[in-house]
């Protein structure tokens, strides 16, 4: 699900899709003094039919982000309806939202979206992002932020399947993660399924 997440921020979408054109690296001794360059808000930069996936959010089928009406939405399909169940009845969305370390969400209803078990109006982060422009304090923080996460999850009865740095972005210092459908219901004696992605992101 990170390349679905690292547009929403929970979505956005600034020239990171296939074709499109990297953005510049930065070198920042400190992300809390970076600047903003001209043209990376986020908001708007990528024109999508009202009935199509968002082009950078090709890897996550059943929880696809699209626009209409140059609103950005996200589909959730029924192959991701256990575990976004699981996530609201838990409590752990609340608490995540509530301490800022999650992206929040509506609830919307919108016609014509067939196979939709529900479709979300995400919180825009204003400002875009990606692990190779961090700072070695961004992406330390972005790695605590995930493995709190995934120990918050453990003890609601919920795994943290999807470790990708891209799905954690910023609101000014401070990391926020961005994809909601990163969670599913805890299989117990089972391993940390995305232990291996976080190691080859993070470490």
């Amino acid at each position: 699900t990170s390349s679905g997440s690292s547009v929403e921020a929970e979505g956005q979408d600034r020239d990171h899709r296939p074709g499109g054109r990297p953005p510049p690296a930065f070198h920042q001794a400190s992300h809390c003094s970076r600047s903003v360059p001209a043209g990376r808000v986020s908001a708007g930069l990528v024109a999508v039919w009202p009935q199509q996936a968002h082009p950078a959010s090709f890897r996550d089928p059943s929880g696809h982000l699209f626009r209409r009406d140059g609103v950005l939405y996200r589909h959730v399909g029924e192959a991701s309806a256990p575990g976004y169940d699981a996530l609201m009845a838990s409590g752990l969305y609340a608490e995540l939202v509530g301490e800022e370390l999650l992206v929040s969400h509506e609830e919307v209803s919108l016609e014509d979206r067939p196979g939709a078990h529900r479709v979300l109006r995400p919180a825009i982060v204003p400002f875009v992002s990606y692990p190779y422009e961090w700072a070695f304090s961004q992406l330390r923080d972005a790695a605590l932020l995930t493995l709190d996460l995934a120990g918050r999850a453990s003890r609601r009865g919920l795994s943290l399947k999807d470790a990708s740095a891209f799905n954690v972005q910023f609101r000014g210092c401070r990391p926020v993660f961005i994809d909601t459908l990163s969670f599913e219901p805890l299989r117990e004696g089972e391993p940390w399924v995305a232990y291996r992605q976080f190691c080859e992101h993070f470490l």
